[in-house]
């Protein structure tokens, strides 16, 4: 499974209340016609990541192909005006795309890690430290395609994770909700 996660703000000026109203009516509309492929998506609201406080969209894919339909449906058909009424108030966003490496997608979770590994660190050894951080709920995506600047790890959990304990990377930790 790939997931396309894509952080963005609304334009200076905007009601950011009201954008997230525009964000979730277009992740309504996405599920009432999803694309072949799509497995769901939905956006939460961090207090911090790549541009800071930020709605941050997760669209669930089952492969790169589905990634490709997603691309071309999300601004075609029925979902080409929720889109378009999002995007008219879009300002700064970045986007990267993650492998699931374990665990369960939900959009219940409640709190993000983002980690850097450090230089030197098997992938392996580095992946089990994070599991064994944040328990079995937690869920833990792998970077496979750079698109914006983000950390090469993002992990999901439901209770707040022992960020310490993964050999030193670089960490963030950020307490999110659903938008809007």
């Amino acid at each position: 499974m790939l997931a396309y996660v894509f952080v963005h703000q609304p334009i200076d000026g905007a009601d950011t209340a009201e954008y997230g109203a525009r964000v979730v009516a277009f992740h309504a509309v996405l599920a009432t016609a999803p694309p072949e492929g799509f497995q769901g998506s939905w956006t939460w609201r961090v207090a911090a990541g790549p541009l800071g406080a930020a709605f941050e969209d997760w669209y669930l894919v089952e492969d790169w192909t589905a990634l490709g339909t997603l691309n071309t449906a999300a601004v075609t058909g029925p979902r080409k005006a929720p889109h378009d009424d999002v995007a008219t108030q879009a300002g700064a966003g970045a986007g990267s795309i993650y492998g699931l490496v374990s665990g369960k997608p939900a959009s219940g979770d409640r709190f993000r890690l983002r980690i850097g590994k450090p230089p030197g660190v098997p992938y392996s050894g580095f992946e089990s430290a994070i599991r064994n951080a944040v328990g079995p709920e937690g869920v833990i995506w792998r970077r496979q395609m750079v698109l914006g600047a983000d950390f090469e790890f993002l992990v999901n959990a439901p209770a707040a994770p022992i960020a310490d304990t993964v050999y030193g990377g670089r960490i963030e930790v950020s307490t999110l909700r659903l938008a809007p």
